[in-house]
């Protein structure tokens, strides 16, 4: 299995790329949420930065997967940290399908788009891709410097 390499947008402003650390995201302390660039770009504060990470392949091993519920993440996340795990992944159901295919999803009952699998979302939305939570930073290295757009 190769290296996990991923994006995370802030949700908050970075005034200083280039000494971003991970530790300093006060916005997920139960998790930070990493996935495509677009994916991240969707989430990320009009002023927060792009940060490219990298996931040692050694801590992906048996991986939990939950399903996008879009949000309620600290509630559902605390079984897996107590079980030591370091990362969940989840097929993103809202960033990086592009706002077309959102339009479109728009258009259909909620409750049935939560209701579907992942396997049947899939179908609908093929461009839908996963998306992980990363339950301890210390796992993850930054690659670069963290990017403002």
């Amino acid at each position: 299995m190769d290296d996990l390499i991923a994006w995370h947008g802030t949700q908050t402003p970075v005034t200083d790329p280039a000494g971003f650390r991970i530790k300093d995201l006060p916005e997920m302390p139960g998790g930070f949420h990493i996935g495509s660039k677009e994916q991240a770009r969707a989430r990320m504060h009009p002023r927060g930065a792009l940060i490219r990470v990298r996931i040692p392949a050694r801590h992906l091993g048996g991986i939990s997967r939950l399903k996008d519920q879009g949000g309620n993440w600290a509630r559902r996340l605390k079984p897996h940290a107590r079980k030591g795990r370091c990362i969940v992944a989840y097929l993103n159901r809202f960033e990086g399908i592009g706002p077309e295919r959102a339009a479109q999803l728009a258009e259909h009952d909620p409750a049935r788009i939560e209701r579907m699998s992942d396997r049947a979302f899939r179908a609908l939305v093929p461009e839908a891709a996963d998306s992980w939570i990363v339950l301890d930073p210390a796992i993850a290295e930054i690659l670069e410097d963290a990017v403002t757009e």
